[in-house]
């Protein structure tokens, strides 16, 4: 998953970093640079985020995510 995705995903999900990274332990600081270096999240961690909020839910935010991206038009 590429780091915008997990940002816009933590974000609506209302978790921090300190919190994901201790639900795939991992340091608050791993997780800040992932995202800050725009690094891809390796989909063993996002398989732990998915588990956390609930497959329902994990998809809503993936599509809210594509949504949000046509309106900014990212690739």
């Amino acid at each position: 998953m590429e780091s915008k995705k997990l940002k816009f995903i933590l974000k609506r999900a209302g978790l921090r970093y300190w919190e994901f990274a201790e639900l795939i332990g991992k340091s608050t600081p791993t997780v800040q640079r992932w995202i800050s270096e725009n690094q891809n999240i390796g989909e063993i961690y996002v398989l732990d985020l998915e588990k956390k909020l609930t497959s329902k839910i994990f998809a809503k935010l993936e599509v809210e995510w594509e949504e949000y991206k046509k309106e900014r038009r990212w690739r």
